[in-house]
């Protein structure tokens, strides 16, 4: 027996917030400093995001230890759903 999932429709413009206020996330973002050209890495996994909103842009802050200069990056948080495979009943 095979158990059929109803159609499901995913809306891609989603703005909901987290509702976290240290939001750590796996990820790390890499940007070059545009004065010395050092490569600087954050990563979210030590450095969060405060009540982030899905879908709007979130500022990633950098700072360079060679030159001292500072910017930010924005980043956009996207979430996926999709369909799990079919339940197979024997």
């Amino acid at each position: 027996m095979t158990r059929e999932y109803p159609k499901v429709k995913v809306d891609n413009y989603c703005k909901a917030s987290l509702d976290v206020k240290r939001c750590y996330l796996p990820i790390d973002v890499t940007d070059i400093c545009s004065k010395c050209n050092n490569v600087i890495a954050i990563s979210l996994d030590d450095h969060y995001l405060s009540y982030p909103v899905i879908g709007m842009a979130e500022p990633v802050s950098f700072y360079c230890d060679n030159c001292h200069n500072e910017w930010d990056v924005d980043i956009i948080i996207s979430l996926g759903v999709s369909l799990a495979e079919k339940v197979q009943d024997e």
